[in-house]
This record gives C-alpha cells, structure tokens and sequence, in this order.
C-alpha cells in the first residue's frame, strides 16, 4: 500500500503542473483541479483505505488523459525560435564549460606558498 500511497504522490505532483487554465477547457481543467483536489485529501488522510487510494489515483489518471487544449490558448513559440535555439544550444553549452574550465583554475589553480621550515 505504501507504493500506491508513493505512485499516487508522485502523479499528483505531476498532474500539479498541468494546473494552468489558460491552456486547457473550462470542463477538462475542472475535473484535473477535481482530481487533484481528491488525491491531496486521500494522501493526506493516514488512514486512508487501498480502495480510496486507489480511487484517487484512477481518478486522476482519467482526468490527466481528458485534458483538452483550448482552441485560443496562447501559442508556442515559433518554430523558427525553436531551431534557432536548437542550433545555437552547443556554443552555448561549449561556451559554459570553457567558463567553467576557467573560472575553475582561478579559483582553484593556484599553488598553496608553502611554509617555511622550521628548525
């Protein structure tokens, strides 16, 4: 029971992100708000039964695969800006690490003075 208490935990966090009304029917994103509404009070209750877990996590899995785009929900970005990020993502990343390499051997490059001897 524990692991559906942990699978249910989980998709609830996930379906948590879905939250945004903007996006998605007025209908759909009711029964997701529902749903996760009903996950929370279960996981919140310790001595919720494997039934209402159970019920909780159907629930939910149901109302994350009804979801329903809006026809006017705000587009994403341009396909254009998408291969251009795409494209220039390695300089970028090489550009990091390059930094990184660098800022390492400030930071960490030096040679400790060492100490005199004592006699």
């Amino acid at each position: 029971m524990e692991t559906l208490r942990e699978d249910l935990r989980e998709l609830t966090d996930a379906a948590s992100v879905l939250l945004d009304d903007r996006l998605y029917t007025f209908e759909s994103y009711r029964s997701l708000v529902q749903a996760v509404a009903y996950a929370k009070v279960a996981l919140a209750n310790g001595d919720a039964e494997e039934e209402t877990l159970r019920g909780a996590y159907t629930g939910l899995c149901e109302a994350v695969d009804a979801m329903e785009v809006r026809e006017d929900a705000p587009e994403a970005p341009r396909k254009k800006e998408k291969d251009m990020l795409r494209k220039s993502l390695p300089f970028l990343l090489g550009g990091a690490a390059v930094g990184g390499i660098w800022l390492g051997k400030k930071l960490f490059g030096r040679k400790k003075p060492k100490r005199p001897e004592e006699k």
